[in-house]
């Protein structure tokens, strides 16, 4: 069996002295993993690097195999992430969530291209630290509603009221109005503005975000599985909190 794709690439682990079994995301292929040779050598080594864009074809005698990969480079945005903490820490967080949630071998367009359109946002030098959570915070609950547990920001739960959303229940998922909300804030999850009608966020508003998604993304996907979020989500979260 053969076939051609995009990806992105997710990981690389080193498998014996010279070779890797790489974790890509493709665009119609979904996520797939396959037998690199050579893949730590130094042709490859800086290709496969969390972040790029890559051309495959995987090859295999069965559809169950893991099957191998030749690779050839199509975007480099590695080099530009990397040197980066803030944006680094973004990129290894969603890319670990890739790995862990995402089934094999299953087509998700549209997570591909969340993906690829945070990978650039990361590696454009120009995007604003504020920016890249933002878009970091709406992937994560993009990633949310494509796997079945989407918030419904839509209007209040209470009053079906769409103007004034503040806050999200805990327990449905759904806003509520800050009047409604009044009595119950303290067990409601705040709703940062930026999630309804702007691009711009306070640090508080970001902190916000990143807990309102944590929240849900521990409850619905990562405890089923008995994990926690990445450790490397931790790291960016703690970068804003300074």
């Amino acid at each position: 069996m053969e076939w051609s794709d995009e990806g992105l690439v997710l990981g690389a682990q080193k498998y014996g002295e010279n070779d890797v079994i790489l974790d890509i995301l493709t665009l119609e292929h979904g996520r797939a993993k396959g037998f690199v040779k050579g893949g730590s050598g130094r042709r490859l080594r800086g290709v496969l690097q969390s972040g790029n864009s890559v051309v495959v074809t995987w090859r295999a005698r069965l559809a169950t195999n893991l099957g191998r990969f030749s690779v050839e480079s199509s975007t480099a945005r590695a080099v530009h992430i990397y040197g980066d903490m803030v944006r680094l820490s973004a990129m290894n967080s969603l890319a670990t969530m890739l790995i862990k949630l995402l089934p094999e071998r299953e087509n998700v367009e549209n997570i591909y291209a969340g993906y690829e359109a945070i990978l650039n946002l990361l590696s454009d030098a120009d995007a604003t630290l504020n920016h890249c959570a933002i878009a970091t915070i709406k992937f994560e609950a993009g990633l949310l509603q494509s796997l079945g547990f989407g918030l419904d920001l839509s209007a209040c739960a209470l009053s079906g009221e769409v103007d004034n959303l503040s806050h999200v229940s805990p327990k449905s998922g759904r806003a509520v109005t800050a009047t409604e909300a009044e009595p119950y804030v303290d067990k409601l999850l705040p709703l940062p503005a930026f999630f309804l009608n702007t691009s711009e966020a306070t640090t508080q508003d970001i902190l916000d975000g990143f807990n309102l998604t944590g929240y849900f993304l521990r409850r619905h996907l990562f405890h089923p599985l008995g994990v926690d979020l990445p450790e490397e989500r931790s790291r960016l979260v703690a970068s804003f909190e300074k």
